[in-house]
């Protein structure tokens, strides 16, 4: 189970110009490791502006961490609890997991980045 996010520059230059670097910074990371182990970013379009997509998986498998703790699942994030009741000995939330929300807000002259 996976959260996911597309973000797109509405075919601004400086958004494609990040795009582009992240698949010469792939290609760069890439190298170090075995055929197929590193995943490619995806091209993809939100109508007919390029995109990046962009997710994290909710839980860790025991079998790939068996010794982290687990941290709690916000209300924000988990208001029923329904992610809560998933989480037993297979799988849990941990800090791999945790994902950081940010906005950000124009005013007169400025930009102000709220977290």
């Amino acid at each position: 189970m996976r959260q996911h996010v597309q973000v797109t520059g509405l075919d601004t230059t400086s958004f494609q110009k990040s795009i582009d670097n992240i698949h010469v910074i792939h290609r760069m990371f890439e190298r170090q490791f075995p055929d197929g182990a590193l995943e490619k970013p995806s091209r993809d379009t939100y109508s007919s502006y390029e995109c990046i997509n962009l997710n994290t998986r909710y839980f860790t498998s025991r079998k790939e961490d068996a010794t982290t703790s687990a941290l709690p699942i916000l209300r924000d994030i988990d208001p029923q609890g329904h992610l809560f009741a998933l989480q037993g000995d297979k799988y849990f939330y941990g800090p791999e997991n945790e994902v950081q929300y940010f906005s950000g807000q124009c005013t007169t002259g400025s930009k102000d980045i709220k977290e």
